[in-house]
């Protein structure tokens, strides 16, 4: 099973369970995801998109730990979050988490405290910033790559790939 977590209208993914808060077409499991364990079997999920949604939730270490339990071994979750220092981050009043490009190493090897018991359960795959079309485009950049860190006002968001360990 391939799972789109918060999903709502606009971001739905043909093929993927669909999963959000609201009932609206094209949504295939309601479920608030402050809500555990949620509505599926341990191991049963090979792939997890989370585009603009964790950093709405409160929180995110049982986050990753439901993700971890019903993600197979190694199943592909990526997240995109906002860049902390993009002012979008800032804009919006649902957001209650802000992420640099290391806030997910803490669920991987790369962090050795382990006080939460979730350290080292996911392996870091790849990691990007990514750009605000317009500013991109008028820099010559591509959209997905590394910048230099003098723009970081530039950056749009981050996108994280890890791989559940089991």
């Amino acid at each position: 099973m391939k799972l789109n977590l918060g999903s709502g209208i606009t971001k739905q993914k043909e093929g993927w369970v669909n999963l959000d808060i609201i009932k609206s077409e094209g949504v295939d499991v309601i479920h608030d995801l402050n809500k555990f364990p949620y509505p599926f079997k341990t191991g049963s999920v090979e792939k997890v998109n989370a585009e603009h949604i964790i950093e709405h939730l409160p929180d995110i270490i049982a986050i990753m730990k439901e993700l971890h339990r019903i993600c197979k071994n190694g199943a592909l979750i990526r997240i995109k979050v906002p860049y902390f220092r993009h002012q979008n981050c800032y804009d919006e009043p649902t957001h209650v988490h802000f992420f640099t490009e290391r806030s997910f190493r803490f669920f991987t090897e790369l962090e050795p405290n382990n006080y939460c018991g979730i350290t080292g359960k996911f392996e870091l795959m790849e990691s990007k910033l990514t750009l605000n079309g317009k500013v991109a485009n008028f820099l010559g950049i591509g959209i997905i790559g590394k910048i230099n860190p003098l723009y970081p006002i530039f950056i749009h968001e981050i996108e994280i790939l890890l791989r559940v360990r089991k």
